[in-house]
């Protein structure tokens, strides 16, 4: 698959998720910006159906494919944010090994 900055046209924004204290004992968990990238982004499938075993309940999902440049710091438990909306990263791959490329697979959850 050839992916160049000639077809990354979106700009999206990479979060993530830092703990403070509360002064109570407790933490408040925020989303931070980690960058803004531009990225090549492709739905994978149009819609899919999963059961969600922590409310009971059928949630729909989206998952997209999303190219950037490579980023060593780029990891699952940041979040893509695009056009308004959250995704979780499910998966990521250094295209060939060559640290040129990541492919991300990205799930976005349909309420």
């Amino acid at each position: 698959m050839s992916v160049s900055f000639d077809n990354m046209r979106k700009q999206i924004t990479l979060k993530t998720q830092s703990a403070t204290d509360d002064g109570y004992g407790g933490q408040v968990v925020t989303d931070e910006i980690y960058a803004i990238v531009w990225a090549r982004i492709t739905p994978l499938q149009t819609s899919r159906s999963l059961t969600s075993f922590v409310d009971d309940r059928l949630q729909h999902v989206r998952f997209y494919e999303v190219y950037i440049r490579y980023d060593p710091a780029v990891n699952e438990l940041m979040k893509v944010e695009y056009n308004g909306k959250t995704w979780d990263i499910v998966s990521l791959e250094d295209i060939n090994g060559e640290h040129n490329y990541l492919r991300l697979v990205c799930k976005e959850k349909i309420t």
